[in-house]
């Protein structure tokens, strides 16, 4: 019976070690298993999210929106230059045709002076 209880004793022995083993593999693979599911779970709502979309068609529309903006804006300061060039090309005009002795009216006082000098 020693013999027998020894051998038994053995086999627990050696049971307990292999459910011990079992054991913390089951935990190994538990905790693989959590963390595929988690990864697994992450994938799935970040495909049915929304969010990420609705953020870029929000920032595209803002950047149509500014580019209107600055489509005016370009079209402001071309108007302003274009007219302010107008300008400056009438101005030039209207120098250049106003005669360059403007202050010499009275043509009448050099032709009495040439009277004058008829007399000599």
């Amino acid at each position: 019976k020693q013999e027998e209880m020894k051998a038994k004793q053995e086999e627990y022995a050696q049971n307990s070690e292999q459910i011990n083993a079992l054991t913390n593999e089951l935990a190994a693979v538990s905790d693989d298993l959590e963390t595929v599911k988690a990864r697994m779970e992450e994938r799935g709502n970040s495909m049915t999210d929304t969010s990420p979309l609705i953020k870029i068609k929000s920032a595209l529309t803002q950047l149509r929106s500014e580019a209107k903006q600055m489509e005016v804006r370009i079209g402001i300061v071309n108007h302003t230059l274009v007219s302010k060039r107008m300008k400056g090309d009438l101005a030039k005009r209207a120098a250049a045709s106003v005669p360059r002795n403007k202050h010499i009216n009275n043509h009448d006082a050099y032709i009495s002076d040439d009277d004058d000098l008829a007399d000599y």
